[in-house]
């Protein structure tokens, strides 16, 4: 114990506003409206894929560790994130961590008109594996951005309660463990677009 108030775990949610400009959210969805969609899956630790879990799943795209990095505006989007993160530590992780190592390429994720993800939590080893695909650990840190907002349900929830409030351009960061479960809601009307990424 190094004294000093313990926060809860909510104080450890932080939305950072306007971190991706509305011209590059704009161009974003126009890019990512012709891109290749597939199903999201919830991957278990010794990735076997659960499908009985997501009812109605969003559709995704992969971009880090694979072939598929083909949205340009991927490299802009992450230079403002990095600032955000910046933002983060600084109020949230002195005086026990203000560093990292750096963030993985975006993972777009679409929700359609009926669409959501059920609760879970980022508590995710196989981003960061060695040559031989063992995993080395999991994420510090979570990045939610929204790029859009002209739709209609689709609300993130964290802890079954709290609703983060994000329009187009915000982010929204937390720590990547099971102390934070997480979902989106159905959206009920229009198609939701945002992206995650995750500081390592």
């Amino acid at each position: 114990m190094y004294g000093g108030r313990i926060k809860s775990l909510e104080d450890f949610v932080m939305v950072v506003p306007n971190v991706v400009s509305t011209d590059l959210c704009l161009e974003t969805v126009k890019e990512l409206q012709d891109s290749s969609w597939l199903k999201h899956d919830f991957v278990q630790y010794n990735n076997d894929v659960d499908k009985s879990y997501q009812k109605s799943p969003c559709e995704t795209i992969i971009t880090h560790g694979t072939d598929n990095d083909d949205i340009p505006q991927s490299e802009l989007i992450m230079k403002e994130v990095w600032n955000a993160i910046y933002m983060y530590l600084m109020q949230h992780g002195k005086p026990h961590f203000t560093g990292w190592t750096g963030f993985t390429q975006p993972k777009w994720n679409r929700y359609k008109t009926g669409t959501n993800m059920e609760q879970h939590v980022d508590h995710i080893d196989s981003i960061f594996n060695n040559d031989w695909g063992v995993p080395k650990g999991i994420p510090i840190l979570s990045i939610v951005g929204l790029l859009n907002d002209d739709f209609e349900g689709g609300e993130f929830v964290m802890f079954g309660h709290r609703k983060a409030e994000l329009k187009a351009g915000d982010v929204l960061i937390f720590p990547s463990n099971f102390a934070w479960p997480h979902e989106v809601k159905t959206v009920t009307k229009g198609t939701r677009y945002s992206f995650v990424s995750w500081v390592y």
